[in-house]
């Protein structure tokens, strides 16, 4: 495998000095190690482009594990030299890999190149191919046609993302009208947003966990979450640069004594990112959920962020899409709907990882 402009030398979080996505940060992955996980930093030079790289390892069972980059690589490529990049990229971190490790896996912010032409019906994007079509076009200049679309994408690969550098006015006027109306509403009601300090994040965690129970998709623990808090604070020790180190609000919308909804609001560098959510049943029609986001997209401004990234929808508006809700939701702050190529997989050991691949499938 000829690398001869790739490199890739470890380094330590806190010297990552990068403002480009939070889950590639020194930061994220000193919090992945705090959360007793084995993460590691890497400095890639590709060409004349330097980037950094944040990688966790990740456990399968009976001794195996996986290498994760999520939302990785940080680095724009025309569609033509991705396949054969990642492929160099997974031979550059094998020596890194534990032993037993089954697979490399990139979660990769490539715009799909399925978003266009044929795939649109109806005015909607249908989404990819089936995953032996994507997987030729991936591979078709690799030397070892080795990259594997796995059944599933760990980070959303469908996405909303908000210019927030224009005047409040303009962005409010921007949203559809149905949204604008629900935002009032929760202000004809009397609900408030409130920055809570970390003290609130047990009652915001309870809303959290019924939350998901209600709508069927796995939650994290409570330590999770507190520890996300925790590492933040902690960080800013070691951080060679206090710019790198990233603010996570809590922000619970409530009326009277009622919380009737919360987020956790992440912010790093130019980027805001809308990362959790939980809310009540209680006093829904007061329409907290709007609320919460108008605010949100007014901290986002404050704290300078170019963009907003609502984080997750559906490929489209298909009404019998179970997050269908979710999608007008979040569509309808009129911010840019954004489709990307997902997780690819590097298998390295290749009877083990067609086992895993058949049980992620399943499930």
């Amino acid at each position: 495998m000829n690398t001869v402009n790739l490199h890739i030398k470890p380094v330590a979080f806190s010297s990552i000095l990068f403002y480009e996505e939070l889950f590639q940060s020194g930061f994220w992955g000193y919090f992945k190690s705090y959360m007793e996980k084995d993460a590691l930093a890497f400095v890639v030079t590709y060409q004349d482009c330097t980037f950094p790289l944040v990688v966790i390892t990740r456990r399968l069972g009976s001794g195996y594990h996986y290498l994760y980059a999520p939302r990785a690589p940080q680095i724009n490529l025309p569609e033509e030299e991705q396949g054969t990049f990642l492929e160099m990229l997974a031979h550059e971190l094998i020596p890194h890999a534990p032993e037993n490790t089954v697979f490399i896996r990139f979660d990769t912010v490539w715009n799909s190149p399925y978003r266009y032409g044929e795939e649109y019906s109806e005015h909607q994007w249908e989404g990819p191919p089936r995953s032996d079509i994507c997987e030729i076009r991936m591979n078709y200049f690799t030397r070892n046609k080795n990259l594997r679309k796995p059944a599933t994408d760990l980070l959303p690969p469908s996405t909303v993302i908000l210019d927030v550098t224009r005047e409040e006015d303009e962005i409010f006027m921007k949203m559809r009208q149905n949204t604008r109306n629900c935002i009032r509403r929760a202000y004809r009601k009397g609900v408030t947003v409130q920055n809570a300090p970390v003290e609130y994040l047990p009652a915001w965690y309870e809303l959290y966990n019924d939350t998901a129970r209600r709508k069927g998709f796995t939650s994290q623990g409570y330590d999770y979450f507190h520890t996300l808090f925790s590492a933040a604070d902690s960080f800013w020790a070691i951080a060679e640069d206090s710019d790198i180190v990233p603010k996570f609000n809590l922000l619970l919308a409530t009326e009277g004594k009622d919380i009737l909804a919360g987020i956790v609001l992440g912010l790093y560098g130019n980027k805001a990112y809308y990362l959790y959510a939980g809310s009540s049943t209680v006093k829904r029609d007061f329409m907290p959920n709007y609320r919460l986001q108008w605010e949100a997209i007014k901290i986002a401004k404050h704290e300078g962020c170019r963009e907003y990234d609502l984080f997750g929808i559906p490929p489209n508006n298909n009404p019998n899409h179970v997050q269908h809700g979710l999608y007008t939701f979040k569509t309808g702050f009129g911010g840019k709907k954004i489709h990307q190529r997902g997780c690819w997989d590097y298998p390295l050991i290749h009877e083990t990882y067609q086992l895993s691949r058949s049980i992620e499938t399943v499930l």
